[in-house]
């Protein structure tokens, strides 16, 4: 029964870290994404998500490319120095981006 609850928590988190979108005030932006993930020669699926997996190795370039853009990537990036991750941050906030506007 224990492995069971451990398997089922793995998948849980492995389902919510499995798609990368381009992202700013919440909203999603799904012809930066689209764009970002055809560059990295991901897979889109589904019309609305790059398949993480598929960019792996490739996620700090994802985030890279999504500020390009003037927006920041809604996936975990564990190789995203800090002062990416703090640059991000700070453009994400809605002080930064008062008009969210897509």
């Amino acid at each position: 029964m224990h492995l069971s609850s451990i398997l089922l928590a793995g998948a849980a988190l492995l389902a919510g870290a499995d798609a990368c979108k381009c992202v700013s005030g919440g909203n999603v932006y799904l012809d930066a994404s689209h764009a970002c993930c055809n560059d990295l020669r991901g897979n889109w699926r589904n019309g609305n998500d790059c398949q993480a997996g598929s960019i792996s190795e490739h996620l700090s370039n994802f985030r890279r490319c999504c500020r390009n853009w003037g927006l920041t990537s809604d996936c975990d990036c564990p190789t995203c120095s800090a002062a990416e991750l703090q640059a991000d941050a700070v453009h994400d906030s809605p002080v930064a981006n008062p008009g969210n506007e897509k």
